[in-house]
């Protein structure tokens, strides 16, 4: 990048090198080259240094450290240094990827003393770079955005440019009163759609780019090693979320009908994750995405619901009364009359209220057997009740209810399983899309496929690329609950208003 001035000297090292017959031009050639090489690193100092220099100064108008009158003058004064259209982008995304410490030493500009032994925020010099350009941009009303002078490799960086200029409009909107003297605009809508206009073109810019880049991950197979990985956090999920599953392992009540003509739900959320697919590659196009492996935390809230849906589906008696600790005793004393022993009460708030904590009751105690300690639901176990083990679990259904219950006597569960699941029991399933399954997405709401973020609107191909980056996952067990005899068990069920 050399300034206006030079262009005639790029003509006569082009004429030089045309005539270059024999090498006999090399060493004038050389020269030539070194000195355009460093006329442009003292260009590019210039340009820098100025561009940051009005930055800096719209920093300072905004915390009031100089007047609008002076900010004008100085920036009329720095517009005296022709910078070619384009430049001052390509100088925007340095500034917003290198260390700016290192590089002039920006990153430590401040307007004031740093206070020692108090917590203090200097100023980020990306964060204000960023916020002077779009100032500048917006009292000079430019909302172009060439990006001839970009390399390939910072057309990616427009995306994050756009989403921090999101994040500062707002800012800019609300300081509109303070701005008005240097933007002149008419009211806070025209800078809203001058903002909003600014987006657009960077997002026209970015777009190309950002199908390139949906192409690219479309074409690029699943990472097994990540799959794998993915798979085995999901498990571990799983495994601390359990409660029913760990219930039915304690009272041994658990039947494996694999292979048998017996039909089983599935258990467990399939989802579509739109452009979802960047998590599971390889490449300058992976992106970890927070949070995913929690799909395991919702298969053992589903084996849980699938449990209790079956107890409010059963024939299991429902005792009701004004009480619950009285209704308790009278449900455990009911069963033993019958000759029923309990082995489970499953609550879902054993300290309900003062009059009513299970905790202050005589048949509490905070003994239990060694082996529901050592089952694997942690502290759900809270103690004993009638010398019946008490176990806390989350579940709508159990609002003001509880069940009493002989468990294994009453309840069963059915599992089918399958050696290449993990531990046989759960299985995990990432999948790229199907050319069908990318028809049907799109078609369910084209516009939202077409239009950016920004409001670009691409294509129908383009957009079913984009669409080609998401996946499905579809994380289940198989397994039903059996109700094997209601009578082993009663759901008691008390008013809160007479608790």
């Amino acid at each position: 990048m050399i300034p206006k001035e030079d262009s005639q000297g790029a003509s006569s090292l082009n004429a030089l090198e045309r005539d270059n017959k024999d090498g006999i031009y090399d060493d004038q050639i050389a020269r030539i080259k070194q000195e355009d090489k460093i006329n442009g690193k003292l260009w590019e100092y210039k340009r820098r240094t100025t561009l940051v220099m009005k930055y800096w100064l719209y920093f300072l108008y905004e915390e009031k450290m100089i007047k609008d009158e002076h900010l004008r003058s100085i920036i009329a004064q720095l517009e005296e240094v022709y910078i070619r259209p384009g430049e001052d982008v390509a100088d925007l995304i340095f500034f917003r990827t290198n260390n700016l410490s290192e590089y002039m030493g920006w990153e430590d500009w401040d307007y004031m003393d740093r206070p020692t032994n108090e917590a203090y925020h200097p100023p980020v010099a990306s964060d204000w770079i960023t916020r002077g350009y779009i100032l500048d941009r917006l009292v000079t009303r430019n909302t172009s955005f060439f990006t001839g002078y970009l390399d390939k490799a910072d057309f990616e960086q427009l995306r994050y440019l756009n989403l921090a200029i999101t994040t500062i409009k707002q800012n800019l909107l609300e300081s509109f009163e303070i701005l008005q003297p240097v933007m002149t605009l008419s009211g806070i809508e025209e800078l809203r759609d001058w903002i909003e206009q600014l987006q657009n073109s960077i997002a026209k810019a970015y777009l190309p780019t950002a199908i390139k880049t949906a192409l690219e991950i479309s074409q690029t197979s699943l990472s097994t090693t990540k799959v794998k990985q993915f798979t085995l956090e999901v498990a571990n999920h799983w495994r601390s979320e359990l409660r029913t599953r760990h219930l039915f392992t304690l009272f041994g009540n658990i039947t494996d009908v694999t292979g048998q003509d017996i039909k089983l739900m599935r258990v467990g959320p399939y989802m579509n994750l739109e452009k979802g697919k960047i998590a599971f590659i390889d490449g300058p196009h992976y992106s970890e995405i927070i949070g995913l492996e929690r799909i395991g935390d919702e298969v053992a809230r589903m084996e849980d619901n699938l449990f209790f849906d079956r107890v409010s589906r059963s024939e299991i008696a429902v005792m009701e009364g004004p009480q619950n600790l009285m209704l308790l005793n009278k449900a455990i004393v009911e069963l033993r009359n019958k000759g029923i022993e309990p082995t489970l009460i499953i609550t879902d708030n054993p300290y309900w209220a003062a009059s009513n904590d299970i905790r202050q009751s005589e048949l509490y105690t905070s003994a239990l057997p060694d082996r529901f300690i050592n089952s694997g639901l942690g502290d759900s176990f809270i103690g004993s009740f009638a010398k019946v083990p008490v176990v806390n679990m989350r579940a709508g259904f159990l609002n003001n209810k509880m069940i009493v219950a002989d468990f294994a006597a009453t309840f069963n569960l059915k599992v089918k399983k399958d050696p290449e699941w993990v531990e046989q029991l759960l299985s995990v399933v990432v999948s790229e899309l199907s050319p069908e399954q990318v028809e049907k997405l799109y078609s369910q709401d084209p516009m939202k496929w077409r239009r950016t973020d920004s409001g670009t609107e691409m294509t129908e191909e383009d957009a079913k690329i984009v669409v080609s980056t998401s996946i499905t996952i579809d994380a289940e067990t198989i397994a039903e609950v059996e109700i094997l005899d209601p009578n082993s068990s009663r759901i008691i069920s008390w008013s809160p208003l007479q608790s």
